[in-house]
């Protein structure tokens, strides 16, 4: 078996390092910092993903999660909202990192702390693996471009009853994509696609007041256009593998390492890029369900809140689809935005 080194002790890091030394390989990860430290997230994650997890490797997650959900709760101008299910959590997402990375260990995989790489081509392992994040010096030794996007977040107590769903709000009064609030035990995580005003414009609009327990901003890399080069390899966020319309990436991390493992056992290196490609955590219908969302404009977007109006997007009435005959121009740009969600509760989060 080969050694693998991999760059990076975040999700990433850890979760393709845990797949690896299941499979046998003698793994070492390199970490910069003196302990696993999470970068900013929303935290969700869909049960699809984390049964996954566990089957895969053997992690238990349970003892991280902070709050379970049902679903989501998308919300549109007007104040129009639909549904759509999943089983999920949101978790204590620091913590269950360094859970894995404990798992990691506990199987014979070795972390370097205090480890910063500044040169890559330096390692001596047969097979270097990029979890670098979004400024991946991986990257930048096999070339490749990822899109990106800023996020800002508060951890904020509000004085509201805890819920069982995720809520994503689609308003371009508050970002051109989504603004979010999800529910954790203690306090919520409160966010935009976007810069600090829009965030607090999405507080001040849909009335969220409490205490900021934190506040976050944080660089999202998308739409990675080269993840494989010789003994290179990237994944997570150094890969640009977040989703292209949720953003979420902590499902992609599980999918990529499963196939990136597979590749390397059975000798199909080549292969990585091509079968993430084609793999549907990975599909384009998610570019293009985001590039259709920030195609239309405000009165568009609440003509679709209207259109679905408390009903599960993913089962619409006979009675809606109808409806949506009467806005043609529409119609394609709904359809688009459905197909995205359809694989979206599985895979983008």
């Amino acid at each position: 078996m080969k050694d693998i080194g991999i760059i990076g002790g975040g999700p990433a890091g850890v979760i393709a390092g845990s797949y690896l030394v299941k499979a046998g390989f003698k793994v070492t990860i390199y970490e910069k910092n003196e302990r696993v430290i999470s970068t900013p997230c929303g935290e969700g994650i869909s049960h699809t993903a984390i049964l996954k997890l566990r089957h895969d490797t053997g992690f238990d997650s349970a003892p991280y999660f902070s709050s379970s959900i049902d679903g989501l709760k998308n919300i549109f101008p007007g104040n129009y909202y639909t549904f759509t299910y999943e089983y999920g959590y949101v978790l204590e997402r620091e913590k269950w990192i360094d859970g894995i990375r404990r798992h990691f260990e506990k199987n014979g995989g070795q972390v370097i702390f205090n480890s910063e790489i500044k040169d890559v081509s330096k390692l001596n392992e047969s097979v270097i693996i990029g979890a670098d994040g979004p400024i991946s010096k991986v990257r930048q030794k096999i070339g490749g471009k990822v899109d990106m996007c800023t996020a800002m977040q508060y951890k904020m107590k509000l004085d509201w009853e805890n819920h069982d769903l995720l809520e994503f709000y689609w308003d371009l009064d508050i970002s051109d994509l989504y603004g979010w609030n999800f529910p954790k035990k203690d306090y919520f995580n409160v966010g935009v696609i976007g810069n600090l005003k829009k965030l607090d414009n999405f507080c001040k609009k849909y009335k969220i007041s409490g205490e900021i327990l934190k506040k976050e901003g944080y660089t999202i890399p998308f739409n990675g256009s080269k993840i494989h080069e010789d003994k290179y390899f990237l994944v997570g966020d150094s890969a640009g593998m977040a989703n292209a319309f949720s953003k979420g990436g902590l499902a992609a991390i599980v999918y990529a390492s499963d196939i990136l493992t597979y590749c390397l056992k059975n000798g199909f290196s080549s292969s990585y890029e091509q079968k993430i490609r084609s793999h549907p955590a990975f599909s384009k219908s998610y570019s293009l369900a985001m590039k259709t969302i920030l195609s239309l404009n405000q009165k568009e977007l609440e003509i679709i809140g209207k259109l679905t109006h408390d009903k599960d997007l993913l089962n619409l009435p006979t009675t809606t689809k109808l409806k949506a005959l009467k806005y043609p121009s529409l119609l394609p740009n709904l359809l688009k935005i459905i197909r995205a969600f359809k694989g979206g509760m599985k895979y983008a989060w």
